[in-house]
């Protein structure tokens, strides 16, 4: 028989959009389990569907395959407590949804005869009420048993995203990078907005002025590729707006800093744009590095 019947482990924002998502299509959430029970009940009513259930073992039982999209922290210990379970692994699939873990980490339970794999979404998750459409047009990554990645691939597709494979040694590579896109991108965003707070708006009207821009700045990315989207002083090569920012900065440290590190990688794409002279190129150099 397919396996087509799944179990959570973890019901927090990425576990139970994954299922709300999933249950969607020819897979079926069987077994919900959560260290939290209150979360889990609410997950279960976000979900429509599957039974909370009160231990480890009840939910494995439940299902053919099993989620794990715990926090990474407590990833190793669940599946230590896994492993110790009484049961037959050997017509089980156990994905992780961790970014930074390799599928190593369930060694314990492919020992046992588990299917394993890491099937990590390219995507963020503020909330558990999102809508399944989150999931299309993303990118997974995986890595895992040729078997393990064949189902994946199979649910991948049933979700609308498109799989591709990551090497193990690479994933803390390549969660750096996603983090970097993402949290990262809210903390720029934070810092844009409060020198706007010193300009006398508030932080929710500076947020407000600041998306519209980061907004189309995306679109740009996504139409024009990241070369053809650099615009500003740094593009023109505008070396006195560039240092009246870094006086202004000044008084903002950390934010000066933010500002300095990024405007010299972003020289890089200025560069290839063909809009800066050589010696505009060292000037802005010179000012950026100087403390």
């Amino acid at each position: 028989m397919k396996a087509n019947k799944f179990s959570l482990i973890g019901l927090g924002r990425l576990g139970t959009c994954l299922g709300r998502a999933l249950s969607g299509s020819k897979f079926k959430v069987v077994g919900l389990f959560d260290i939290q029970p209150a979360s889990a009940q609410e997950s279960h009513q976000l979900l429509g569907q599957g039974k909370t259930c009160s231990t480890l073992k009840e939910a494995v039982t439940a299902g053919d395959i099993i989620f794990l999209t715990v926090r990474d922290d407590a990833l190793p210990e669940v599946v230590q407590q896994l492993s110790l379970l009484p049961i037959d692994w050997s017509e089980k699939y156990i994905f992780h949804c961790s970014g930074f873990y390799s599928s190593s980490l369930l060694a314990p339970l492919k020992n046992k005869g588990a299917l394993t794999g890491s099937l990590h979404p390219i995507q963020s998750f503020p909330a558990k009420n999102l809508p399944p459409q989150i999931f299309q047009k993303i990118f997974f990554t995986f890595e895992g048993e040729s078997q393990a990645q064949s189902l994946a691939e199979e649910m991948v597709t049933a979700l609308g995203g498109q799989l591709i494979n990551l090497p193990p040694e690479k994933k803390p590579l390549y969660h750096t990078a996603c983090s970097l896109a993402s949290n990262h991108l809210v903390g720029l965003i934070l810092a844009s907005a409060k020198l706007l707070e010193k300009a006398g708006f508030s932080l929710e009207k500076a947020t407000a002025m600041l998306l519209p821009l980061a907004r189309q700045t995306l679109e740009n990315i996504q139409s024009l590729g990241l070369e053809k989207s650099l615009t500003g002083p740094l593009q023109r090569g505008d070396l006195r707006t560039v240092t009246e920012h870094l006086k202004i900065l000044a008084s903002f440290p950390q934010t000066r800093e933010i500002y300095a590190a990024l405007s010299l990688f972003l020289l890089e794409l200025a560069d290839k744009q063909g809009s800066l002279s050589s010696e505009q190129k060292q000037h802005l150099k010179h000012l950026l590095v100087k403390k």
